[in-house]
């Protein structure tokens, strides 16, 4: 989960039109998450039915003026496998499946990378009239 906080405080910039480039970059990273995520299965590797696939989504929790807070998950209620398919956990028990970890694996290479910071940068520019 990311936590993004933004001040904003004078004339600088149209505080409306910023905040709209970054509600859009913030939704734009979790699609681009959720894309990441569901690219991890594939037949032989987590997709049977193609089920648990298509209940990952990116979905903004919380958007308020300083605040956005979103998940990439399972959807809700999330399947019933999809905990062990990402740790191989079972009712609280290790099995030898050690799980897939497309969760975990997408969130390293969102921290890793600057995925995050190309998208927020291009939705701002955007809606300021920038490139």
């Amino acid at each position: 989960m990311s936590t993004i906080k933004v001040t904003l405080k004078g004339p600088f910039f149209n505080p409306k039109q910023l905040q709209k480039g970054i509600r859009k970059g913030f939704v734009d990273v979790l699609l681009i998450g959720q894309k990441d995520v569901q690219e991890q299965l594939y037949p032989g590797h987590g997709f049977l039915t193609g089920a648990l696939s298509r209940s990952i989504q990116g979905k903004p929790k919380q958007m308020s003026k300083t605040r956005f807070i979103g998940d990439i998950k399972s959807s809700n209620p999330p399947l019933e496998y999809s905990y062990w398919v990402e740790t191989g956990i079972r009712k609280g028990s290790k099995t030898r499946f050690k799980g897939y970890h497309m969760f975990r694996d997408t969130a390293r290479k969102l921290n890793k990378t600057n995925i995050v910071a190309k998208t927020m940068k291009k939705s701002i520019l955007k809606v300021l009239g920038g490139k």
